[in-house]
């Protein structure tokens, strides 16, 4: 154990501390808006969490429950090359490592094929509205013709799964759970998933060395056509950008704990992650 007195602390300088954290290493992915960046709605405040440790089937998701307004509401991707499957994390090539962590939002990587990267980003924009980025990289010398599936799975209370429908034209997931109207869109026209579950189904042909990058938003209003257009309009925004203004927000506003113990280090951030999730204005 450290002396607290002797731990180094200090604002952050330049840019944020980049984690690599795995299986084993002390986590708390939970994710809501952040009030610092939106007015969050107190009243209908949609809390998620990224999980890899439960549910059927085991994958990488990202999970809610609109505050008790459905059983399960979860969003994970699957992945199929030469007639080969991958959805849970302990098949994925390389497994899982969270870059950064934010309380709207977090980046990681994994590779579910060898030679195949994924850049995964996940930002919860408002109260309603989740949205993430997948930036998909060949680093092999040989083509990898990949499918990708964006999958919903929503266990509603008094009210509908999702199914694919069309929306001005677009292909979407759309469900209904109590007073909520849940739309999942995702950019490249996609088409419905042939799996076991709703999906919206993307054909990915990675050249070697080619990177292919996909917007996924998820929003939940009280009818579809409003959560269409929420969806629509935050696939739209710079996310280049904004991930900049989140960054420069907590790079002013929290202080980096060294201890010398990586554990340590990352208990202290997620602390100051979690203090700021709870928090309204």
């Amino acid at each position: 154990m450290i002396p607290f007195d002797l731990i180094p602390i200090s604002p952050y300088n330049g840019r944020m501390r980049e984690w690599h954290l795995g299986p084993g290493d002390p986590l708390a992915l939970v994710l809501a808006a952040d009030f610092r960046l939106t007015q969050p709605d107190y009243l209908n405040d949609q809390i998620w969490e990224l999980d890899t440790l439960s549910g059927e089937p085991p994958a990488l998701a990202l999970r809610t429950t609109y505050g008790l307004r459905a059983r399960s509401m979860r969003l994970f991707p699957s992945f199929t090359e030469d007639g080969k499957t991958v959805i849970d994390p302990a098949q994925f090539a390389a497994p899982i490592l969270v870059h950064h962590l934010y309380p709207n939002f977090l980046s990681l990587t994994f590779s579910p094929f060898k030679g195949v990267d994924v850049n995964a980003e996940y930002w919860i924009t408002t109260s309603q509205v989740a949205a993430g980025r997948l930036t998909i990289t060949n680093r092999d010398i040989r083509p990898h013709p990949v499918k990708l599936e964006w999958i919903g799975q929503l266990i509603p209370i008094n009210g509908q799964p999702l199914s694919p429908v069309q929306m001005q034209s677009v292909t979407v997931l759309a469900g209904k759970t109590e007073n909520l109207a849940p739309v999942v869109f995702i950019t490249g026209g996609p088409q419905p998933g042939p799996g076991p579950y709703p999906s919206l189904l993307l054909g990915v042909d990675l050249t070697p060395g080619s990177t292919r990058t996909l917007t996924w938003v998820h929003a939940a209003m009280n009818d579809h056509q409003a959560s269409f257009e929420a969806a629509r309009r935050t696939a739209a925004r710079p996310w280049d950008a904004e991930r900049g203004r989140i960054e420069v927000v907590n790079r002013n506003q929290t202080v980096d704990i060294t201890t010398g113990d990586p554990d340590w280090d990352a208990a202290f951030t997620l602390s100051q992650k979690t203090a700021f999730g709870l928090l309204f204005p």
